[in-house]
């Protein structure tokens, strides 16, 4: 079992270069509303902090969505977040619990559904989940790597939870998005946002 966290870690801890990524990463989401700007921002900046939180095994227990017309193709945004070294830990899934361990960013595909809207609700409480070593076959308890998120076409007032924030877009600036070096921007993010024990 491949342990991400450690692997990851690796290539971020190293002195990061002024940059401000974070912030054109924020400016990447075109508001459906003009004035929403700060608060989508903030959203994503919480989560981006508890996605690197969760590298110090600190559960991330909020999954972001993102709401926008299908035409955005929301998707790429969580797709192409990582970069090129890390796309490995990326996964569209509709079961998150047999990916816990092995992915950083799991994409919740199915969200919409009021069901399973619910379900996603509760995975975002859960921390530990019993493991079976894939060479021993000991049983051991860890707690998961991965980070939730989705996207919906259009925001359902069934996603109210506090742990589930929704992004509302009109659009997504990927000319902007592509232009954005992922390495260095998760660089900037894990010295920003690093646990310091």
């Amino acid at each position: 079992m491949l342990d991400i966290r450690k692997d990851m870690i690796k290539s971020l801890d190293v002195p990061p270069q002024p940059s401000g990524l974070e912030t054109s990463l924020c400016h990447c989401l075109v508001p459906k509303e003009i004035n929403s700007f700060v608060d989508n921002s903030e959203k994503l900046s919480v989560w981006l902090k508890k996605c690197i939180r969760s590298l110090s095994y600190d559960v991330n227990d909020t999954c972001l969505i993102i709401s926008g017309p299908t035409s955005v193709n929301k998707n790429l945004f969580f797709e192409n977040l990582l970069p090129d070294e890390f796309k490995e830990y990326y996964i569209n899934a509709v079961i998150p619990k047999e990916f816990v361990y092995d992915y950083f960013i799991v994409d919740l595909d199915g969200i919409e559904d009021r069901k399973y809207c619910k379900e996603a609700g509760v995975w975002c409480t859960e921390d530990n989940f019993v493991v079976r070593h894939p060479y021993t076959d000991k049983l051991s308890a860890d707690k998961r790597a991965a980070n939730y998120c989705g996207t919906v076409g259009n925001f359902n007032k069934h996603i109210t939870r506090k742990d589930m924030p929704v992004i509302e877009i009109s659009d997504i600036n990927y000319e902007l998005f592509n232009s954005i070096n992922k390495l260095e921007l998760w660089i900037e993010l894990y010295n920003k946002y690093k646990l310091i024990r």
